[in-house]
């Protein structure tokens, strides 16, 4: 992880911080020739992840099929960030580390694969697939597309279906299951057999670009 106040936006594109003059100081003219300011910025971390917004001993964690996680007791985030990395048994949490970064828990995917993209539930009973989720909750482990689609076209998406959701243009899926927030369930891909668990474990990853029965 990079040392920037920045790494607590993880994610391909989350980022908008630009360079400065004062980084290229070692760089000659010729390196710099095919280059446009303008478009540059400083990326997050790329390994996908969420975060852990005021955790308490019982909140219940369920990632995508994943059976439930709920929280152990404990004192501070710090204690808890620990009791998270030292968790061995179940095979959604153990993908991530954790690490306490401006008073909340950061969890940052262990390696990078598409294992680690998944669909969250937190801290409340409501359906992924549901708008009304926990506000500074995450719903998703992978990255937001954000400075990927025009702002035009969000805008315009969001405001003509109301169960969009900017995040999962990430995901390589037909335009009306994105648009109708079907793809917000992690139901609509074992349902449609692009990904599977089977006794806790996952089997097929999320990449939409094939199905399970033409394998």
């Amino acid at each position: 992880m990079n040392t920037l106040e920045a790494k607590k936006n993880w994610g391909l594109g989350k980022n908008t911080i630009p360079f400065k003059i004062s980084d290229f100081e070692q760089k000659t003219l010729k390196d710099l020739y095919f280059m446009r300011f303008s478009d540059l910025i400083y990326q997050g971390d790329f390994l996908a992840g969420f975060y852990l917004v005021k955790p308490t001993p019982g909140d219940k964690i369920t990632i995508s099929e994943y059976s439930p996680y709920y929280l152990p007791n404990f004192s501070s985030l710090e204690e808890l960030a620990s009791l998270l990395n030292a968790e061995l048994s179940h095979n959604g949490i153990n993908k991530f580390n954790y690490e306490v970064i401006s008073g909340k828990i950061h969890a940052q995917a262990s390696y990078l694969s598409k294992e680690t993209y998944h669909i969250l539930a937190y801290m409340d009973s409501l359906s992924p697939a549901s708008p009304n989720i926990g506000k500074n909750s995450n719903k998703y482990t992978f990255f937001h597309p954000k400075n990927v689609y025009s702002k035009k076209l969000v805008d315009y998406l969001k405001a003509t279906f109301p169960m969009f959701e900017e995040d999962t243009l990430f995901l390589f899926g037909k335009t009306s299951d994105i648009v109708s927030g079907a793809v917000q369930d992690p139901y609509f891909w074992s349902d449609n057999e692009y990904w599977k668990f089977e006794n806790d474990k996952q089997i097929i990853i999320l990449h939409p670009t094939y199905n399970i029965k033409y394998i």
